[in-house]
C-alpha cells in the first residue's frame, strides 16, 4: 500500500521555517491509489487523465492562436512546444521547459554560425551540420534526463533552422528568430497551464511520501533477508525503485528551489543511503560466517525500529525522528557492516527530517553523496559517427536524386539521429516513434482535406485539432502507447500544418509526408547498422564488463575513499538494473550481484576491513 506523509496540523510545505519547526507531528496515512514506487512516476503522470490531456490540447491551441496573431512563419512550432513540454508533473515541466529554453537558442546560434562560415559552400555546410548533429548526439548519449534532452534539442533545432538554409541561406536568421520566438511562446503557455492546474503545493511532503514508501519496502525486505530462518532472495528487487527516487528528488528541487538550497545535500543523498542498506543486507545474507550472523542479528533490530517508525498509519513526531537519528549516530560498533548500516539508517532519517523542515537535520550526521550513474562509451562514439555519416549520406542522396522535398528528408534524418542518441534502445524507440508519425501524418493530411476545408475560421480548426490532439496526449500518458502517441501527435501536426492563412496543396502535403517517412526510414537503417543495442546477451555482456571495470577500480590504491565507493556501487546498481531488464536468466542476475559484493569485499580488504567512520559531524567535515 502506498503511503502519504502529511504534516499535521499544517500540510503546506511552503509555510515559514519557524512555523514548520514547531510542527511536531506527522502522520503516515494509507492511500487508495496503491502500487509501489516503481510506478510512482506513472502515477504522478496521471495515467489516462482526460482532464490533463484536454488541458494540454487547449493550451497548445492558445499558443497556436497567439503565434498566428504574431504572424510567425511557422506557428505550429509554438503548438508543438506545448504538447512536448507539458507533463502532468510540475517538476518535469519545469525541468523540461528549462532544457528546451536553453537548447533552442544554442541550436539557432549554431545554425547561424554555419551559414556565416559556409555561405556558398554546400559541402562544408553539410559537413559542419553533420558534425554538430554528431556532437549533440554524443553529449545526449552520455547525459541523463533533461540534460540529454537539452543536448538533443540543440542538435535538431540547428537541423530545423539549417535545412532550408542549404538552398536559401539568406533565410537562416529569420528562421532562427521565428523558431526561438515560437518555442518560448509554447514554453510560456505550457507553464501557465501547469500553474492553473496545480493541486498541491506540498512538494517536500510529496517527496517524503515517496521516500518513506520505498524505505518501508526496503526495510521489510532487508529485515527478512537477514533472518536466518527465511529463504534468501538472491536478487536486489528494490534497485529500480531506489534509483528512480533520483528523478523525484530532481523534480522536487525544480519545484521548490529552497529545498535544494537549504537541505539539498541530505535530500540528494537519500537514495545512496537506501542502496547502502540494501548492500549490507545482500552482503551479510550471502556470507555464512559466524561474524556475519552476529552482524545480521545486530542490524535487524535497527531495521525493525525504522520500519515501525515509517509503517502506514503510524503517528510519529519529528522529535522522534531526531532522537532516533541521534541514537544511531552515537551507537558504537566494531563491525564494518553494522557501522555502515546504522550510519545509512541515520542518514535516511536525517534526510527525511531535512525534507520536511527545509533545513539541516538536527543530528548533524554527514550526508551521503548523490547517485552516480554508469555510462556506455560505445553509445557516445556511435552517436558521433551516426550523426556525421547520416547527414552526409542524406545530403548525397538528395543531391543525386534532385528530390524537391530533399530538405525535409535531410531534416528528419538529422532529427531522429540526434533524438534517438539519448535512448539506450535507440532503434526500438525510434521505430515505434516513426510508426506513430506515419499514422499521425496520414490522419493529419486526411483531416486537412476532408474536414478543415469546411470552414476557414480558427474556431473550426480548434475544435478539430483539440479533439484529435486530446486523444494523442491521453495515449501519451499510458506507458504501453507513450512513444507511438508522441509520434502520432508530431505527424498529426505536420499533416494538418496550421498556418495563417490556411493553404491547401495536396501534392505538396504528400511530398512532405513522403520526405518525413523516407527520412525516418533512412535514420532507422543507420541505427541498425551503427551502434545498435544488440541482443539481450550483448547488453548483458556489456553491463557485466562495466561492472568488472568498477571491481578492478575498487582494488586500486587511489580509490580508497567511501564517497568514491558509494558512487561506484551506485553505478554498479545502475548496470545491474540494465542487466535485469535485458535478461531474466537467474544466473546473470547472480553474476551481477556477486560482482557487486566482490567490489565491496575488495574495498574492505583494501582498507584493512576498517569500519567506516559513522559519526563524522558536519563540524568535523
Amino acid at each position: 500500500m502506498r503511503t502519504t506523509l502529511s504534516n499535521m496540523p499544517l500540510s503546506n510545505a511552503q509555510c515559514d521555517l519557524s512555523t514548520r519547526a514547531k510542527q511536531s507531528w506527522f502522520v503516515i496515512q494509507p492511500h487508495r491509489d496503491g502500487g509501489s514506487s516503481e510506478v510512482a512516476v506513472s502515477q504522478a503522470r496521471q495515467e489516462g487523465s482526460v482532464a490533463y490531456s484536454l488541458r494540454t490540447a487547449m493550451a497548445s491551441m492558445a499558443a497556436l492562436y497567439v503565434a498566428m496573431w504574431l504572424q510567425l512563419d511557422t506557428p505550429r512550432w509554438a503548438m508543438w512546444t506545448v504538447v512536448v513540454v507539458s507533463l502532468p508533473t510540475r517538476g518535469d515541466i519545469l525541468r523540461k521547459a528549462a532544457a528546451r529554453a536553453a537548447g533552442t537558442p544554442v541550436g539557432c546560434i549554431a545554425a547561424i554560425i554555419l551559414a556565416a562560415l559556409f555561405p556558398q559552400d554546400r559541402v562544408g555546410y553539410v559537413l559542419g551540420l553533420g558534425l554538430w548533429i554528431g556532437l549533440c548526439g554524443s553529449v545526449a548519449a552520455r547525459s541523463r534526463g533533461y540534460a540529454a534532452y537539452g543536448a538533443a534539442l540543440a542538435g535538431f533545432t540547428c537541423a530545423i533552422v539549417a535545412s532550408d538554409a542549404i538552398t536559401q541561406p539568406h533565410l537562416v536568421f529569420s528562421t532562427a528568430v521565428n523558431r526561438g520566438t515560437a518555442t518560448m511562446l509554447g514554453v510560456i503557455f505550457a507553464l501557465l497551464a501547469a500553474a492553473l492546474a496545480a493541486r498541491t503545493d506540498d512538494v517536500p511532503g510529496d517527496l517524503a511520501d515517496h521516500v518513506c514508501d520505498v524505505a518501508r519496502r526496503l526495510l521489510d525486505w532487508a529485515h527478512d533477508q537477514l533472518d536466518p530462518m527465511t529463504m534468501k532472495d538472491n536478487g536486489a528487487p528494490l534497485t529500480g525503485s531506489i534509483l528512480d527516487l533520483d528523478t523525484d528528488i530532481l523534480n522536487a528541487f525544480a519545484e521548490r528551489p529552497a529545498l535544494r538550497l537549504r537541505a539539498g545535500q541530505w535530500v540528494a543523498g537519500l537514495p545512496a543511503a537506501l542502496l547502502s542498506i540494501q548492500s549490507v543486507s545482500l552482503e551479510l545474507s550471502h556470507q555464512a560466517g559466524h561474524q556475519q550472523q552476529i552482524d545480521a542479528a545486530a542490524i535487524r533490530p535497527v531495521l525493525a525500529r525504522l520500519r515501525d517508525l515509517l509503517k502506514p498509519g503510524a503517528r510519529a513526531a519529528l522529535s522522534r525522528l531526531r532522537s532516533e537519528a541521534d541514537r544511531l549516530v552515537n551507537e558504537k560498533s566494531s563491525s564494518r557492516a553494522v557501522a555502515e548500516a546504522t550510519n545509512a539508517a541515520a542518514v535516511l532519517l536525517a534526510g527525511i527530517e531535512a525534507t520536511l523542515t527545509l533545513r539541516r537535520p538536527a543530528s548533524g550526521v554527514a550526508p551521503f553523496p548523490p547517485l552516480s550513474f554508469s555510462q556506455d562509451p560505445r553509445r557516445t562514439q556511435a552517436a558521433l559517427l551516426r550523426g556525421v555519416v547520416g547527414v552526409v549520406l542524406a545530403f548525397l542522396l538528395w543531391d543525386a536524386t534532385a528530390w524537391p522535398t530533399g530538405p525535409v528528408f535531410v531534416l528528419w534524418v538529422a532529427v531522429l539521429l540526434v533524438v534517438g542518441a539519448a535512448a539506450e534502445d535507440s532503434f526500438g524507440m525510434m521505430r515505434v516513434f516513426a510508426f506513430g508519425n506515419v499514422i499521425g501524418v496520414v490522419v493529419g493530411v486526411a483531416v486537412q482535406y476532408l474536414l478543415l476545408q469546411w470552414s476557414d475560421r480558427f474556431e473550426w480548426l480548434a475544435i478539430v485539432s483539440i479533439t484529435l490532439f486530446t486523444i494523442g496526449i491521453w495515449a501519451e500518458t499510458l506507458r504501453p502507447t507513450s512513444k507511438i502517441a508522441l509520434g502520432y501527435c508530431n505527424g498529426l501536426l505536420l499533416g494538418i500544418n496550421p498556418i495563417n492563412p490556411q493553404s491547401y496543396d495536396l501534392q505538396s502535403s504528400i511530398q512532405n509526408a513522403l520526405g518525413l517517412v523516407a527520412g525516418m526510414a533512412f535514420a532507422l537503417v543507420l541505427f541498425d547498422l551503427i551502434g545498435a543495442q544488440g541482443s539481450a546477451k550483448d547488453q548483458t555482456r556489456r553491463a557485466l564488463n562495466r561492472m568488472h571495470t568498477e571491481l578492478s577500480l575498487a582494488k586500486r590504491p587511489g580509490f580508497a575513499d567511501w564517497t568514491q565507493q558509494r558512487g561506484r556501487e551506485a553505478r554498479m546498481y545502475d548496470d545491474l538494473r540494465r542487466l535485469q531488464a535485458a535478461r531474466h536468466d537467474p544466473a546473470d542476475h547472480r553474476t551481477g550481484i556477486n560482482l557487486l559484493l566482490a567490489c565491496r569485499v575488495a574495498f574492505a580488504l583494501h582498507n584493512g576491513d576498517e569500519s567506516e567512520n559513522t559519526h563524522v559531524s558536519l563540524a568535523a567535515t
